[in-house]
């Protein structure tokens, strides 16, 4: 029987300290929904203005992600991650005290190099810390952290609209922002890291604190890869041995978010006030709902991601996503009196499906597929084209519902959806329980 790691209290320890990034990424990206009517007020935003505050992180979250690669293999993975905390204090302190729209478009950049970074920094050091059997489930956590970091922001926003507090929105930021830039002095750098800098003697050390026990067999790939590490440049990505793993995980990365994701994440609201919703309180408690789905079922995706497999998780979510978005399309085609029921159920089941698929697997996949030596440049580079289809889809919605419809953008959601569902079908290899070494072999094989 083949003896498998197990991880120790420490390791629970260090997964709930680094998860206050995403945790932040979440947070930051959604607070201004609850924010952005009262920021009119203070500072008599113009629509022009309005998409440049909202916007604004999406293009920080780019120049971090691509600054990410350098960051994390040139300094390690748990210093990116101190410096992440620390990005994400200034942000929020300097959100709170605004006083001009220029000096919160720069407080809201910064937030933005904050995401981004985390984007890459966080996913591929739970990857490194993980036991193989259980890396799903820690690299998930990425993912589940968002989406309280979403709902927190959603119930921050309707906590504070009363008093129209705006400050104290983007203050209670700094509290998660300080647990992860001090807990992180406290916390180890990644045994892959260590590994790949040739230090296999701090990188045991650092094992013991994480496991209960240790399988050195799980590991001997990192040490082969520790012996190539130095002839690693960033222009190998492109080459022929490795070329294949970065349009695996380039691609995966932007269809996690053409598929329209963040369209419900930032537009709910409006998008339920377009099916009918009699008052914009009622479609925000409605947006409230859809956060509640998306932790939920975001919860399950840990838990059973190890066990099911991330291909199967992929094309079931998947195919929920498509006849959701379907459905969504067809209410607002026919218009029946019905619409305002029907879209909110078809908006839950396609958040619901993108949280046992998409969501998190992402995430978890491009963690897992890059060998140790390219594996932070890698991701970067994934993360910085998935922020950048991000900023697309965000940028591009509103004008899509008012050129071509609502229906029909929805429509072509959905068929965005079927192309990712074909891509999982022939090109995505199923990764559960193998190491890296194995991963790889797997990817030889895979018909790109």
């Amino acid at each position: 029987m083949k003896t498998e790691e197990s991880y120790a209290h420490f390791a629970l320890l260090t997964l709930f300290i680094a998860s206050m990034g995403p945790l932040l990424f979440g947070y930051n990206t959604a607070i201004i929904s609850g924010a952005i009517l009262f920021l009119q007020e203070s500072f008599s935003l113009t629509l022009l203005d309005k998409g440049m505050v909202v916007s604004i992180i999406l293009l920080g979250a780019m120049a971090g992600a691509f600054a990410s690669g350098t960051l994390t293999d040139r300094l390690g993975r748990r210093p990116g991650l101190i410096i992440n905390g620390a990005i994400y204090l200034i942000g929020g302190y300097m959100s709170s005290i605004a006083g001009s729209l220029e000096f919160l478009l720069l407080a809201r950049f910064i937030l933005g190099i904050g995401v981004g970074i985390t984007s890459q920094a966080t996913p591929l050091y739970l990857s490194e810390i993980a036991p193989i059997r259980n890396r799903g489930a820690f690299v998930s956590v990425f993912q589940l952290s968002i989406t309280i970091g979403i709902l927190c922001a959603y119930f921050v926003g309707f906590g504070f609209a009363e008093s129209k507090d705006w400050r104290a929105m983007f203050a209670l930021s700094m509290i998660p922002a300080a647990l992860l830039f001090v807990g992180m002095f406290f916390m180890v750098e990644s045994p892959g890291y260590l590994m790949g800098r040739g230090r296999p003697d701090q990188a045991l050390k650092v094992l013991k604190r994480l496991r209960k026990s240790i399988v050195w067999e799980e590991h001997r790939t990192d040490v082969h890869e520790a012996n190539r590490a130095e002839r690693f440049r960033l222009k190998a990505l492109f080459g022929p041995p490795v070329r294949k793993v970065l349009f695996l995980g380039v691609f995966l990365s932007a269809l996690q978010q053409v598929t329209g994701i963040n369209t419900v994440i930032y537009y709910a609201p409006e998008i339920l006030k377009m099916a009918e919703f009699t008052s914009a309180a009622a479609a925000l408690l409605a947006t409230v709902g859809i956060g509640i789905v998306n932790v939920i079922v975001t919860v399950v995706a840990v838990w059973i991601l190890d066990k099911a497999g991330r291909r199967p998780l992929l094309l079931i979510g998947i195919s929920g996503m498509v006849l959701s978005l379907s459905v969504l399309g067809s209410a607002f085609l026919y218009q029946n009196a019905w619409i305002d029921r029907i879209a909110l159920i078809a908006l839950m089941a396609y958040v619901g499906f993108f949280a046992i698929s998409l969501g998190p697997i992402t995430w978890v996949l491009i963690a897992e597929i890059f060998p140790l030596r390219m594996r932070a440049q890698g991701m970067a580079v994934a993360v910085f084209v998935n922020w950048g289809c991000n900023y697309l889809v965000s940028l591009t919605f509103l004008d899509l519902v008012n050129i071509i419809g609502s229906a029909l953008t929805f429509f072509l959601y959905a068929v965005i959806c079927v192309a990712a569902f074909l891509f999982t079908l022939f090109f995505i290899p199923e990764t559960k329980g193998l190491t890296s070494e194995e991963i790889q072999k797997r990817l030889k094989r895979t018909p790109v």
